[in-house]
């Protein structure tokens, strides 16, 4: 069963962090499947992350062959180092 995202979400009373919404955007996009998946289930949670690394292996081979920058490269792993992160906010 999927949960829903806390409304009061990880910020507890503060205001919530970009990464913290960025989370709460993930997780309520797995919400809508059908059927609803959360980021609080194990294999939901293997499975995103095993995505996250294809998709670092293709952001990889993307600079290898010179489409992208090397500075472009860092941003985009850094953006899906964030989302690696969602798992452990929601």
């Amino acid at each position: 069963m999927a949960t829903p995202p806390d409304p009061a979400g990880a910020g507890h009373g503060r205001d919530r962090t970009p990464l913290e919404l960025f989370a709460t955007d993930i997780e309520t996009s797995f919400n809508a499947m059908s059927p609803p998946r959360t980021l609080t289930d194990d294999d939901t949670v293997a499975i995103y992350l095993r995505t996250l690394d294809v998709w670092q292996r293709v952001l990889e081979g993307t600079r290898a062959r010179g489409v992208i920058t090397g500075p472009q490269l860092a941003d985009l792993l850094q953006t899906l180092e964030g989302m690696r992160q969602a798992p452990r906010l929601v």
